[in-house]
């Protein structure tokens, strides 16, 4: 016996799947995945409707099955929804779903989602459904069913009386019942179900016609994006109609209701992976992180990076994000446009980072984490180059990228602020030896431009690890994760690749100006011809229009679209109301630097006396 139950996948989330041969993941809409990043089937295939999904949701799955697979029983399921197995009852919400946190090998057991457990739940019976649901004992009370629907978000009662129209011209045997089914109170919700071959298949006979006459007598044309879902929730309420008219039209007909389990967090703990876009010997790869808000940010300094390109090298852009929109992404991908070497791609980290606690600080974004995923998302690569995006390119990234790491873990400049902060501190060395576990806090190094050993950093901690360290709170969050397991392991760049910015008139004439003196004149020397400017700290050139080193940053936003948003965003900053100012006095600060602990504390005194 065969049972197959087809999981319907979304195309945008890495979802988790139980495993063996009975779950069969297909992602829904494939048609829609301009870059599958799974080697996982699409209902695209064959005969489909996949372009119907935006309406039909996982029907366009169920479709896909019904002409293209072969089993003894059919089944289908969601990314997030499947039925309990395990013969076991537990407590449900008012909704009739239990509520599960992930799909990991403990849920697997505990609700029967192995070949084993279902084949046994499903063996003895001719249709097994997801319980039904007394619409009266929802948190909205409803009287029946059709009140139920009413009563839903985006939805439109007049929909319901088209589809019972549609009954009655394609299957009048049914409006009988469709009519009593929707004036009762108990119904079945989400098309979850597993069922004979013969019965599916005339099911699904039956219920695409129907939803076919439906679908043409609805007016859709200015519906939400929810609204248009209108197909699959009439879907529901049919299954309904046709296994009420099954069972009383066949008394021998086998039926097991089973309890529906609703997963909060069905991704998958493993990265899906991005293939090489080129061909590795000559490609250089390079990886963005941003956010939505930093979407123009990037695209600025993905402009920087490849007007500064050879053009005989291929640049293979990857750009990690949870939420940049698609129109943000269009425009991004008009700053490479005139770029044949350059192919910039989105990967979409949602399904891995929210299964940790990672911490933003201050100016520091969770987006910063996301370099800790890259040797599994690029696996096809033994050296990555990763990039902040705060950031102007002003040479050719290919020769950082043949650096020889001659067996380090990763590559990157050494850090004059934080060197000078060790250096005039003692609080900060000693954070740097005992937290950070560092032999000689001189070694530290700063983390904006890091050209990565994907395969020695995977060897020496796994994904997971790397995420687990960094729900840790430390001061400068993944930079000092870097620092602290990556020390002794690290080839040192010159910092005129990753070339800081003086920060509030005060990182460069006092924190780099107490840094290790060859440090403090190699940073002079970047200065003059910097090939990477970093616009490291709190002070950036669109919120700050005396910001160091600004026109660099200028000269390449006007090449891209986000240029007057941009220019927006800084006329906002310098038209906003003056803030009275709070913070301490360069003298201060300066005595913060240099000077033994009580006279710190003896200037801040001193100049709040003044303040009053």
């Amino acid at each position: 016996m065969e049972v197959k139950i087809f999981v319907s996948d979304r195309i945008d989330v890495n979802s988790a799947s139980p495993s063996g041969n009975v779950f069969v993941p297909i992602r829904c809409g494939a048609v829609y995945d301009q870059s599958p990043l799974s080697g996982a089937a699409g209902d695209d295939t064959g005969e489909n409707i996949s372009e119907k999904q935006p309406s039909y949701s996982e029907l366009t799955v169920q479709y896909w099955a019904w002409k293209n697979a072969e089993a003894d029983y059919y089944g289908l399921c969601h990314y997030r929804r499947h039925l309990n197995f395990s013969g076991v009852k537990y407590k449900t919400d008012l909704c009739g779903n239990i509520l599960a946190d992930r799909i990991d090998g403990e849920a697997i057991e505990r609700y029967g989602l192995t070949d084993e457990r279902v084949a046994a739940a499903v063996s003895d019976y001719d249709i097994v459904a997801s319980a039904a649901v007394d619409v009266s004992k929802m948190p909205i009370r409803c009287r029946s069913l059709r009140d139920h629907y009413a009563k839903a978000d985006a939805l439109y009662e007049r929909d319901l009386d088209s589809m019972l129209e549609a009954i009655s011209e394609v299957a009048p045997e049914y409006r009988e019942t469709a009519e009593r089914y929707l004036a009762g109170k108990k119904g079945y919700f989400c098309n979850l179900f597993v069922m004979k071959k013969e019965l599916f298949h005339a099911y699904s006979e039956w219920l695409f016609r129907v939803l076919g006459a439906a679908d043409a007598r609805l007016e859709m044309s200015h519906y939400s994006k929810q609204s248009l879902r209108t197909p699959g929730h009439l879907a529901e309420r049919l299954f309904g109609i046709w296994l009420t008219y099954r069972r009383e039209h066949d008394p021998a007909l086998r039926v097991r209701e089973l309890q529906t389990v609703l997963f909060e967090r069905p991704v998958s703990g493993k990265p899906e992976v991005l293939r090489a876009a080129f061909p590795k010997e000559n490609a250089v790869p390079l990886v963005f992180a941003a956010n939505d808000g930093f979407a123009a940010v990037c695209a600025v300094a993905i402009r920087s990076a490849v007007r500064a390109s050879d053009p005989n090298r291929n640049y293979d852009v990857v750009v990690l994000h949870r939420e940049i929109a698609p129109e943000h992404q269009r425009w991004m991908r008009e700053t490479v446009r005139d770029f044949p070497n350059v192919s910039l791609r989105f990967y979409n980290t949602a399904a891995i980072t929210e299964r940790f606690r990672l911490r933003p600080k201050e100016h520091i974004s969770i987006e910063t984490y996301y370099r800790f995923l890259i040797p599994e998302i690029l696996p096809d690569y033994e050296k990555v180059l990763y990039l902040d995006c705060d950031l102007i390119c002003r040479r050719d990234l290919a020769g950082l990228y043949d650096t020889d790491l001659a067996g380090a873990w990763l590559a990157a400049a050494p850090d004059p602020d934080m060197q000078g902060q060790i250096a005039t501190d003692p609080r900060t060395e000693r954070y740097v030896r005992e937290v950070l576990k560092m032999d000689d806090p001189y070694a530290y190094f700063q983390a904006g431009v890091l050209l990565l050993n994907t395969k020695l950093l995977q060897a020496a901690h796994s994904t997971e690890e790397w995420l687990t360290f960094a729900a840790e709170p430390y001061r400068y969050g993944d930079q000092d994760i870097l620092n602290r397991y990556c020390g002794g392991n690290v080839r040192y760049l010159d910092v005129r690749w990753n070339t800081l910015i003086d920060c509030d008139r005060y990182r460069v004439p006092v924190l780099i100006e107490a840094a290790p003196h060859a440090l403090r004149e190699a940073y002079h020397a970047a200065r003059r011809d910097p090939s990477i400017v970093h616009y490291a700290g709190y002070q950036k050139p669109w919120n700050t229009a005396e910001c160091d080193l600004a026109p660099y940053f200028w000269e390449a936003a006007k090449e891209t679209p986000f240029y007057e948003e941009l220019f927006a965003r800084l006329c906002g900053a310098a038209g906003g109301k003056k803030k009275k100012k709070t913070g301490k006095s360069r003298f201060v600060l300066f005595c913060k630097a240099h000077c033994p602990r009580f006279l710190y504390r003896f200037a801040k005194w001193v100049q709040r006396l003044l303040r009053l």
